[in-house]
């Protein structure tokens, strides 16, 4: 009997470890999403509930209650159950993992899964090295810099945000198991220190600008957080000196290489902003602002001027986005009508689709992740909470499987390590 019980959570434990990497890649993840929801059906009686948990399940379970709450509001049933499919992961991952009889490790989870992460997305770089050699030839001669961390994602059929948002997480994840488990002068500190920097690498080459002013801020902030709780001053100044350094060499290392980078974060992210909503006067938008701050602010000011028509209820999860394309139509913006642009903002995107209530929900859910970072006194909590929001602020990660899946993920994650202790 004791073997079986060993053997229940040394399974469940793998599928923990195994799933934030899967969600890289969509049909494996699903792969292994049903294979744990089938495995949790089979030992349900391993699941345990209260007052809390349930509470805590209904409000990370949020975006899929707003499809179930608007679905009338659609103008085609079979599409609405389609967009309602994507967000189950809101339900299965809170009711499974805040649901399993046993607190978290979280140390030795996270642990895990940076060491898998880092290695899977190593393989993938050495993999980008060896069919592309042509481009990063040419990265290194500082040519085409701002399409590098672009063409390695799609390499691999992902969405370059998402996988950055992914990336960073984890590499703040590992400083914090780094600072964590006061590993000293043994070898699996030497280990986790080259696991950072081989972390911090692949931000910055993915370069997507959120998450690597997020994940710069993460170990800060981490650090602080840790080290003020935990060490002495003189302690503090001499590990800080040591990380600032490090850090700094690292990052002067990458932008020698890599100069494109600052341009990228100075004169072209804020260029152009006098043009909001006149970007049509630029001769050639494509190759000037395509993928620019100023287009982004243009496509919420027109969501926004629509949202206006409906603020109560919305134009429905299936109809809002074609709502917004024929509003570009009607104002006579062509270059947002010719390329379809969606909103680049989850905000703003739920409340075209549900109304008011749909950023209410928003604030909700990460006031909740908010909260349990407060209750645990949590660094990586709370970084997890500023990524994604700040992640959701200049993209829709609510509507991509890797931003679903990574949100009703960890939240679960952390909503059953806190759930003890409230007790």
């Amino acid at each position: 009997m004791m073997s079986l019980e060993r053997n229940y959570h040394k399974i469940y434990n793998a599928f923990l470890c195994i799933l934030p990497v899967s969600f890289l890649f969509m049909k494996l993840s699903n792969i292994v999403v049903i294979l744990f929801v089938l495995f949790n059906i089979i030992n349900y009686k391993k699941l345990v509930f209260n007052k809390q948990k349930i509470i805590w399940c209904l409000i990370i379970a949020m975006p899929l209650l707003l499809d179930l709450l608007f679905f009338w509001n659609n103008s085609s049933y079979y599409l609405a159950v389609k967009a309602t499919e994507k967000h189950l992961l809101f339900l299965f991952f809170p009711v499974l993992i805040i649901g399993y009889n046993k607190k978290i490790n979280l140390i030795k989870l996270l642990s895990i899964y940076v060491v898998v992460m880092l290695i899977v997305l190593t393989g993938l770089f050495i993999r980008y090295v060896i069919i592309y050699p042509d481009h990063i030839l040419k990265y290194l001669e500082g040519r085409h810099l701002w399409e590098m961390g672009y063409h390695f994602t799609n390499s691999f059929k992902l969405h370059a945000p998402s996988l950055n948002m992914h990336v960073a997480f984890a590499s703040v994840s590992c400083f914090y198991v780094l600072i964590n488990k006061k590993f000293g002068k043994s070898v699996k500190s030497i280990i986790f220190f080259f696991l950072f920097l081989l972390s911090l690498f692949l931000v910055l080459y993915i370069n997507t600008r959120v998450a690597v002013v997020c994940a710069i801020f993460g170990y800060f902030f981490v650090f602080l957080f840790i080290t003020f709780k935990n060490y002495s001053s003189s302690v503090l100044i001499k590990k800080g000196a040591l990380v600032f350094l490090i850090f700094f060499l690292g990052m002067g290392a990458f932008v020698k290489i890599f100069p494109y980078t600052i341009k990228k974060f100075t004169s072209r992210s804020f260029a152009n902003m006098e043009m909001v909503g006149r970007l049509d006067e630029f001769e050639n938008p494509e190759v000037e602002v395509f993928s620019s701050l100023v287009t982004r602010v243009s496509i919420w000011k027109s969501a926004l001027e629509l949202s206006k028509s409906n603020l109560l209820f919305g134009y429905g999860a299936v109809d809002a986005k074609e709502k917004l394309f024929e509003y570009y139509k009607e104002t006579n913006q062509k270059f947002l009508y010719k390329y379809k642009f969606p909103v680049h903002n989850q905000f703003i995107d739920y409340l075209i689709k549900y109304g008011i209530l749909g950023p209410i929900a928003l604030l909700v859910f990460f006031s909740f992740l908010c909260y349990l970072g407060f209750i645990n006194k949590n660094s990586l909590m709370f970084f997890f909470v500023i990524l994604f929001f700040l992640s959701n602020l200049t993209d829709d990660f609510f509507i991509l499987y890797s931003g679903i899946s990574f949100s009703a993920y960890w939240a679960s994650i952390f909503g059953n390590y806190s759930n003890e202790l409230d007790k």
